[in-house]
């Protein structure tokens, strides 16, 4: 049974070596990024519906897990095909993009402060509603940018801006290698 599970996973990897080698423009990191979200998304839909429409919430979590799937044969063609540190970049983009100002706003404002920072305060700050703060401060949990402490402060994680930095140093260096800076 061993020999067998290996043999699958031999196959598996070849089957998408294949498909990776047939696509070569594809980009793969965006697709898994796109179906992930997308697999976000139906999980918070899926928690809105009640416990009576069980076949309805049988078919999103099969949708889900469907949708995981996917991302993770993408994700492996991406790494088999070099996109591997563009996945770190994607994750910092997605945290600090145009469409992510608030985060922004808070890992800067986090960055500034000594003590941890509650909801509250940080929409005080920006005169925005809490639910709204809070959305983005689950959102930079999920990234792993910020942590929560056991009063409900959040503060940036340990070494994040450096890590930012550094993540951001290799990319810039492995676009020189590739020549495209």
């Amino acid at each position: 049974m061993v020999k067998e599970l290996v043999e699958s996973r031999k196959e598996y990897i070849s089957r998408l070596k294949a498909e990776a080698a047939q696509e070569v423009e594809a980009k793969y990191l965006d697709l898994a990024l796109e179906l992930i979200e997308e697999a976000q998304n139906l999980e918070k839909d899926m928690s809105k519906i009640a416990g009576i429409y069980r076949e309805r919430k049988l078919k999103m979590a099969l949708e889900i897990i469907e949708n995981y799937k996917r991302a993770n044969d993408l994700l492996i063609k991406a790494i088999l095909t070099g996109e591997s540190m563009e996945i770190a970049l994607k994750k910092l983009e997605k945290a600090v993009s145009s469409r992510a100002p608030l985060r922004m706003k808070i890992i800067a404002a986090l960055y500034g402060e000594k003590d941890p920072m509650t909801p509250s305060e940080l929409a005080e700050k920006f005169g925005l509603a809490v639910p709204t703060v809070h959305e983005a401060l689950q959102e930079l949990l999920r990234l792993q940018l910020i942590e929560k402490d056991e009063k409900g402060r959040y503060k940036l994680r340990d070494q994040v801006m450096e890590s930012i930095f550094r993540l951001l140093w290799s990319g810039v260096n492995e676009l020189k290698a590739r020549g495209e800076l």
